[in-house]
């Protein structure tokens, strides 16, 4: 369920309308913020799943239904370098959680992965079919890459240190 809950905030925005909002807001004008998304008959429920969130630390709750960000979830802002938005949609898609469902019928039958028992086709078929769900795969993928090539340097710097100091013998 709070994988559930962390979906709907991401989806929401949540985390961006805070972080660009920069201190405290209160519900009511997350509210209005959150009105061109949220069905007018559902914007009476959010204050359940704040709730939810505050709870399971996405969310930091101030006196009087005021809400800022914690620093988990400044990685689900989108200008953050590395966010972690794309994975959170990609991991809790209904297509990618039905392979975990489907781990007896892995074990039990003759299929090459999870996946392939899930969805009857390979990892990359399936996606190369979604692309709405191959687009927030290769968002995260992008990210990340970039993460990795931008902390490059300082990894092969901390080895080659590493290397000087010890001996060989």
């Amino acid at each position: 369920m709070s994988s559930s809950a962390l979906r709907c905030a991401v989806q929401l925005d949540i985390s961006n309308v805070l972080y660009k909002y920069g201190k405290p807001m209160h519900l009511s004008y997350l509210s209005t913020e959150l009105s061109l998304i949220i069905d007018p008959s559902k914007i009476s429920f959010l204050p359940n799943l704040m709730r939810f969130l505050v709870h399971y630390g996405i969310l930091e709750q101030h006196d009087h239904d005021y809400y800022s960000l914690t620093p988990s979830s400044r990685f689900l802002v989108k200008d953050e370098p590395f966010n972690l938005r794309s994975l959170v949609l990609f991991a809790h898609d209904p297509s990618t959680q039905k392979a975990w469902f489907e781990l007896g019928t892995y074990y039990k039958n003759d299929f090459p992965t999870a996946f392939h028992a899930a969805h009857g086709k390979p990892f990359w078929d399936y996606f190369s079919k979604e692309p709405k769900l191959g687009d927030i795969f290769n968002d995260e993928m992008e990210i990340i890459c970039l993460n990795v090539v931008s902390t490059y340097p300082i990894i092969r710097d901390q080895t080659m240190n590493r290397n000087k100091t010890r001996s060989i013998c």
